[in-house]
């Protein structure tokens, strides 16, 4: 915390909209969206936030808000207390922390984090800030940690600014590394000195006598004279020794590279293929690692997705631990609630047989009519008042995913908040077609395959 704020006690606030304060950071955010691209005031929801936290308490809305001000004002230092202060909201006070809508805090963590994301990548880190950018991701996998224990319907995906930091401090402590090894290599300087001899008495003259006597031996020596013996000094077994363990070295290293590689990397490698086959694991290796030359692709496949693909990676799942762990009871638990979850989508009814019901009771009024015109006849106003008000209730009773759609974007034009009533029946009615899809193609693929044996 900054100076600022360290004469505040930290705890748990409630409903903060009644308070002035936050009404004016509301009306500061607002100018993000707003058509005239408005200036954000930060340094003033920064104050603007703290007020709220002397007077109300810490609220996670708030808390977003003045993490992204502290980040604008502070850079990195402010973005980390930022982040350790969303931790401790999070990781202690989930359960009481307003909002109380859990879709409301969804969303609320995955617009801090997409802010924050674009935010991160316009800064330079240097290897000065590895201290503040350890700090950050400790606080962001905390805060990782703590969502994925949650029973959501959808966990804000906060572990993608954890895998940036992640890879921001490893970039720089090998950049940190390459350096000093550099460095080192630039400063020393070697010497040889031959085995077995002082390095001392190498660094002295030599004595001019004594050259002078090995010079004259040399020249007068007896042309006829047998060739002296020569004998490995023990300087030069010692290098042989020196020589031998070093190869040998070098080929058990060697030895030991290739039998890891060939046991953790080339399995890991395929693991890898095997994600990036599918778009959720590709668009997750992407985030971590951005490269521009696939980023045209990374769009391509994300804007295909298959829209049961969290069933079928469900599938594949209990597939895996099935044989994996054959006779372990956890998996048989967790593996037939898996099924009867299915099963139970199964046995419910379609939804979104209005239009079907509806069609048929036209057709059936405009039988009745035709017939009527070919005898003359006619219908009485009650049987029509009858006909009308049973389409009417056939249509009520099951609104369409279109209709509901079409009631949020009209809440939008208006500008009325976000209907967290509306939205969760849009998930829920957009769950149960995406499974019924799943279990349709399923049965489908079945039946071709009994058919070709």
């Amino acid at each position: 915390m900054n100076e600022q704020t360290q004469d505040i006690v930290i705890r748990t606030g409630g409903d903060p909209r009644h308070l002035e304060e936050f009404q004016a950071i509301r009306e500061e955010i607002n100018k993000i969206n707003h058509p005239a691209q408005q200036e954000v005031n930060w340094k003033r929801i920064e104050s603007l936030a703290l007020a709220v936290f002397r007077r109300n308490g810490v609220d996670l809305q708030t808390s977003v808000y003045y993490a992204l001000a502290r980040f604008r004002s502070a850079g990195l230092a402010g973005f980390t207390e930022g982040c350790e202060l969303l931790a401790g909201v999070i990781g202690a006070d989930w359960e009481r922390c307003w909002p109380e809508n859990e879709m409301a805090r969804i969303e609320l963590l995955d617009w801090f984090n997409a802010k924050a994301s674009t935010m991160l990548r316009t800064l330079s880190f240097e290897k000065k800030d590895l201290e503040a950018l350890s700090r950050t991701e400790n606080a962001l996998k905390t805060l990782s940690d703590k969502l994925q224990q949650l029973p959501l319907r959808r966990v804000p995906r906060v572990e993608n600014l954890q895998f940036f930091i992640r890879n921001t401090c490893q970039r720089l402590e090998q950049k940190a590394v390459q350096e000093n090894v550099s460095q080192s290599a630039a400063s020393e300087k070697m010497i040889w000195v031959p085995g077995g001899e002082d390095a001392d008495n190498q660094c002295q003259p030599l004595d001019p006598g004594l050259t002078k006597r090995v010079t004259c031996a040399l020249v007068g020596r007896d042309e006829t004279a047998s060739s002296p013996s020569v004998t490995s000094s023990p300087a030069v077994k010692k290098t042989r020794w020196i020589a031998t363990g070093f190869f040998g070295g070098l080929f058990c290293s060697l030895l030991i590279a290739l039998t890891a590689y060939y046991c953790y990397v080339v399995p890991m490698q395929k693991q890898l293929d095997e994600i990036s086959s599918l778009p959720s694991g590709s668009a997750l290796i992407w985030l971590s690692q951005p490269d521009i030359r696939t980023y045209a692709r990374q769009i391509e496949r994300l804007a295909k997705p298959s829209p049961f693909l969290p069933y079928t990676l469900a599938e594949r799942s209990v597939m895996v631990a099935s044989q994996t762990w054959p006779a372990d009871p956890l998996q048989h638990s967790v593996t037939h609630q898996w099924k009867a979850q299915i099963q139970a989508g199964n046995d419910t009814d379609l939804t979104g047989q209005s239009y079907f019901i509806v069609q048929q009771q036209l057709q059936k009024l405009s039988d009745e009519l035709i017939r009527q015109e070919r005898s003359r006849g006619g219908l009485t106003i009650s049987y029509l008042k009858t006909a009308v008000y049973q389409m009417q209730s056939s249509l009520n009773a099951d609104v369409p995913l279109e209709e509901l759609l079409r009631r949020l974007e009209d809440a939008r034009q208006t500008g009325h908040p976000s209907p967290v009533s509306l939205m969760k029946q849009i998930d829920d009615r957009w769950d149960s077609l995406s499974r019924h899809y799943y279990l349709l193609v399923q049965k489908y693929k079945e039946q071709r395959q009994g058919e070709r044996h």
